[in-house]
């Protein structure tokens, strides 16, 4: 019932809420970011087509949706 969902949905979020990533999982985080930052960077300032960039563009959403979930 949905009535039983209610707070188990509740406990998640909280639990989600109240998590708090350890500094290695912080670090490893703010690599990963600024990684993707560069090759969109780096790719962009060496001229790299607006298709290209756009693909680039979508792989890092893709990436940061799947990682940082």
């Amino acid at each position: 019932s949905s009535a039983a969902v209610a707070p188990a949905k509740q406990t998640i979020r909280r639990s989600l809420q109240e998590y708090q990533p350890s500094p290695h999982m912080q670090i490893a985080d703010r690599i990963l970011k600024r990684i993707l930052d560069i090759t969109y960077e780096t790719l962009r300032d060496l001229g790299a087509s607006r298709d290209d960039l756009e693909q680039v563009k979508q792989k890092r959403n893709y990436i940061q949706t799947c990682y940082f979930q």
